[in-house]
């Protein structure tokens, strides 16, 4: 996106720009005082808001195509062993479509009550 935006501006604004690494710094600086607070318990997590269980998507040209729903499952807020699976539609078709599956995460970006398989 940052690339995008940059090949999009005259040549003497985005020689000015910083570079890469230090926007996507502060992109993610802007979010993080943006959004909720991080709960201090799964109790604290309450009901995930509409905001969250949908991501916008876009077109093979980069145009808006809609909402498509990225909360694929939510085990509930009873007790403390709440499971929250985040995918989208076309994560599932490759992954039906593969014998292996091989994950990692990045758990920096998670709160600290969250356990990870």
């Amino acid at each position: 996106m940052i690339r995008k935006v940059r090949n999009e501006l005259p040549s003497a604004i985005s020689d000015n720009l910083p570079g890469t690494h230090a926007l996507k710094r502060s992109i993610n600086r802007y979010r993080e005082h943006d959004g909720p607070a991080n709960p201090a318990t799964l109790a604290d997590l309450g009901d995930i808001p509409d905001e969250y269980k949908y991501i916008l998507t876009r077109d093979s040209v980069g145009n808006d195509a809609g909402r498509e729903l990225f909360l694929a499952s939510d085990t509930g807020r009873e007790g403390d062993n709440r499971i929250l699976i985040f995918v989208r539609k076309d994560g599932i078709r490759m992954l039906k479509r593969k014998r292996r599956w091989f994950v990692d995460g990045d758990f920096k970006v998670f709160f600290k009550t969250a356990r990870f398989l």
